[in-house]
């Protein structure tokens, strides 16, 4: 079972740092549902970073994960 909230703090860290090479590299060996996790646990204005460096063909798969309310508002922060 994956931590969110010690995971999530680690990936915060490189968010602020922005480091976005390690962060790749971190999310690029998670599966999609836990990556989706993350992402519903992190704050607004820092799941679009996280989704932002996922390969392609995982972030369809992070996506479909996620709730339909969470996938319009960060179809939105997107957009910004």
């Amino acid at each position: 079972m994956l931590d969110t909230v010690e995971v999530g703090n680690s990936l915060r860290e490189l968010i602020q740092q922005r480091n976005w090479d390690e962060l790749r590299g971190r999310m690029r060996d998670m599966n999609p549902s836990d990556v989706a996790d993350l992402i519903i646990a992190l704050p607004a204005e820092e799941e679009a970073f996280v989704f932002r460096v996922l390969q392609k063909d995982q972030a369809g798969e992070v996506f479909s994960y996620l709730p339909q309310d969470h996938q319009e508002d960060l179809i939105a922060a997107l957009d910004e």
